[in-house]
């Protein structure tokens, strides 16, 4: 999953749209943020710079790292299960 697919499941799951996220972001953190960039963000079209991603896995509640890294498909990988649990 990219950024955006995890940054959008996540919004869904806490049971916002892209401009009510927006709105409580802005009054949490002092940002000016708006539908388009929460938008922008889900497509993959704008990664928002660190400070922000911090802010975010924050208001989330899940890790940075989660939103940054790439999951691999460990099955593609021919790995075999002793491997996969190291």
């Amino acid at each position: 999953m990219t950024f955006g697919e995890k940054f959008k499941k996540r919004r869904l799951e806490m049971g916002y749209t892209q401009e009510q996220f927006a709105i409580e972001f802005n009054k949490r953190y002092n940002y000016s943020f708006n539908k388009s960039t929460i938008s922008n963000y889900e497509n993959d079209l704008r990664t928002p710079e660190m400070p922000v991603i911090v802010k975010l896995a924050e208001m989330m509640n899940i890790s940075i790292d989660y939103l940054l890294k790439e999951e691999n498909n460990l099955i593609d990988l021919n790995l075999d299960e002793f491997e996969i649990a190291f």
